[in-house]
């Protein structure tokens, strides 16, 4: 520990912090900050919980240890909002395993073993420990045993069988069994050998590991929710668990088991092995009430079965999901990488609810993205909102994953290439998003030769894309040839269909100016600021809800390029009439955005990723369509307006507005005026 600094207690977990500073330390003195779990911490939290420290103290050093790096260039973007600077390398570094060979493995089991025997010496066996402790056949795997947790467990539960006087565990997969077992005969000793009975506090123990600690009420009504009990014997279900699984706090009941690698392959011993209704392996702990409390059944009058969300996870019409679904798919995801036969479960589940993966949080559907189809996950990929905080990192996983199952269709591969771009540009990670932006452009161009009617406004709106993340790039040279090409093709559609492209041409042309304005050509931006604005002012004439906005930012940028040339008293026109319109839109609704907190001095963020334990997949997955272009915030920033690149999407219908994509088809949906 440094010298003369505080340190958060050990405790906090990655709740929804109400009032986070409740735990920090009273004084002023610097504040060292370990995460760990850093990955499973919904990042508008793990960002607030940045924040608050900082405010709180003078400096703040922050370690964050994590078995995945997806989040980090979304949490890194934002740490210079927040006043914290990355210590030197930004990229995360990995934590190497404790060993590197079966030797080296062989020397830390052998270690652990023996401290594990000092502690269980009163039940050494009378003829006494052995000269050398048997590991299992699996040592070698990095996944497992490259990790303390996963050498520890091997190492307790062969001292144990030891005492026992039995075999000890051959692999990774026998070790859990072998745990558990000894924590069903625990159950028994403790609650009576009656089936009914070690039935009854087995399937609470999984109902914790599925939900995790909940209030006292919402115990009883979860257990009166699956079937297990009414109130009274509910009661004595949670008081019986409470004395196997002390509560971590005063106010919450069914305790977990822990560590989570436990609960999770418990799940998965718990469950059957087919959710299809093919034959079931039995564990010893396979119980089909573990199914049915995640997916139920419905058989229609053609004697069809159908799944439907179970008890523990189906919701109202408008409803969200219960607040424990995030906690369910984190650990059925993390016990499909271990137990394949969890995959099919999870795929189920997510198949009869697919929302169930968006409003359970960026955590659990990044964990979840790798075990979905392609067409699950296009579905999923629908629900996703425009731009998110918390489901970023997971949008782009998404995008990845269809991109990666893409079919041989070149004009699915494009529209997956832009999707995965405008996701990592929205996730900051904008010279990543440029190598799909390039490839999708190509595409998209070859498409436009063979076809122009059809692909002509998907080659216009990948091109300002492209241009969106060559001028954040620096590339300006790039990124006006882009512009201009975007441009000229907007144009030769507004020609012939003006209802349609006139949107479109006005946004191009705003990024034009843009453009062109970065080279220092004041004179030709400020033209096609003027067209942009004489665009939108005749658009919004027409339908003002959808595009005074886009009117209020042309007119801010035309007072900027005004300025710039010195014409201050011709700027202030158009800047008061942004102005005019922003308060007329203000009053019309509330801000939707609150201000950004102050900056401080900045302070030093390193992040660890510890390899193997619990380590989630790579994951996959789909984003925006490709048709549909990136879109920066219009709005006014304090000093000189700020002239986004905002870019249009095509809609070869004739939308008389702006329109959304139709994330179903190559097409735009038209939106009603």
């Amino acid at each position: 520990m440094v010298s003369h600094w505080d340190a958060a207690p050990g405790d906090v977990d990655a709740r929804p912090l109400v009032q986070p500073w409740r735990w920090l330390p009273a004084s002023r003195r610097p504040l060292l900050l370990l995460v760990d779990y850093a990955e499973r911490w919904p990042l508008h939290d793990l960002l607030r919980l940045l924040a608050d420290c900082r405010q709180r103290a003078p400096k703040v050093r922050v370690l964050l240890l994590a078995r995945s790096v997806d989040w980090w260039p979304t949490v890194a973007a934002e740490l210079h909002r927040l006043g914290f600077i990355a210590g030197g390398d930004t990229q995360p570094w990995p934590l190497p395993a404790l060993a590197h060979d079966r030797p080296g493995r062989r020397r830390l089991f052998e270690t652990a073993c023996e401290r594990f025997a000092q502690i269980y010496q009163p039940d050494m066996p009378a003829h006494g420990w052995p000269g050398q402790w048997k590991a299992p056949g699996d040592l070698g795997d990095d996944s497992v045993y490259g990790t303390v947790l996963g050498m520890h467990m091997a190492a307790l539960a062969t001292v144990d069988a030891y005492t026992r006087q039995t075999n000890p565990p051959g692999s990774a997969g026998d070790v859990s069994r072998y745990l558990l077992d000894r924590e069903r005969s625990y159950w028994a000793r403790l609650h009576g050998t009656a089936a009914d009975t070690v039935r009854a506090a087995a399937r609470t123990v999984l109902l914790a590991c599925l939900t995790g600690p909940q209030t006292p009420d919402t115990g009883i009504r979860l257990l009166e929710l699956t079937g297990l009990a009414d109130r009274p014997a509910g009661q004595k279900l949670l008081d019986a668990h409470d004395r196997c699984y002390p509560p971590s706090s005063s106010n919450t009941v069914l305790e977990p088991v822990y560590p989570d690698r436990l609960a999770e392959d418990f799940i998965a011993l718990s469950l059957p092995s087919d959710p299809s209704g093919g034959p079931i392996t039995r564990s010893g702990h396979t119980d089909s009430w573990a199914a049915t409390t995640l997916v139920s059944t419905l058989r229609g009058l053609d004697d069809t079965v159908v799944f439907v969300p179970g008890p523990l996870t189906a919701r109202a019409p408008g409803q969200k999901p219960p607040g424990h679904t995030s906690r369910i798919l984190i650990f059925l995801a993390a016990a499909a990488g271990r137990n394949p036969h969890v995959q099919g479960w999870l795929h189920t589940l997510l198949t009869t609810d697919p929302a169930l993966a968006v409003h359970a949080g960026g955590v659990a559907l990044n964990s979840v993205v790798a075990y979905t189809s392609p067409s699950l996950a296009e579905t999923i990929y629908e629900l996703l909102p425009e731009r998110s905080l918390d489901l970023g990192p997971a949008a782009v996983a998404l995008a990845q994953h269809l991109l990666d199952d893409t079919d041989n269709s070149p004009e699915q591969h494009a529209r997956h290439c832009g999707n995965l771009a405008i996701r990592l540009a929205h996730t900051g990670r904008r010279e990543q998003a440029l190598t799909p932006a390039e490839e999708a452009t190509g595409i998209y161009r070859q498409l436009a030769d063979a076809d122009p009617d059809a692909y002509l406004p998907h080659l216009a709106a990948s091109l300002n894309n492209l241009s969106t993340f060559l001028s954040g790039l620096g590339r300006r040279d790039q990124a006006l040839a882009s512009a201009e090409e975007a441009t000229g093709i907007y144009r030769q559609l507004a020609e012939t269909h003006p209802d349609a492209y006139l949107p479109d041409l006005a946004a191009s042309l705003n990024n034009l100016s843009n453009s062109l304005s970065e080279l220092g050509r004041q004179d030709q931006a400020l033209a096609s600021a003027e067209e942009a604005v004489t665009i939108h002012r005749r658009l919004a004439d027409a339908h003002p809800d959808p595009y005074l906005p886009d009117l209020a930012a042309s007119l801010n940028n035309l007072s900027t390029f005004l300025s710039e040339l010195g014409r201050r008293d011709q700027a202030l026109a158009p800047a008061e009439e942004a102005a005019g319109i922003y308060r007329q839109l203000a009053g019309r609704r509330p801000p939707r955005r609150l201000p950004a907190p102050p900056r401080h001095v900045a302070v030093g963020v390193r992040v660890g990723v510890r390899e193997g334990e619990g380590q989630l997949r790579r994951g996959f997955g789909v984003s925006h369509r490709s048709d549909q272009p990136l879109r920066a915030p219009r709005r006014a920033l304090a000093g000189r307006v700020r002239r986004a690149n905002v870019l249009s999407v095509p809609d070869p219908r004739g939308c008389p507005r702006w329109s959304r994509p139709d994330r179903r088809g190559g097409r735009l949906a038209p939106t009603a005026g």
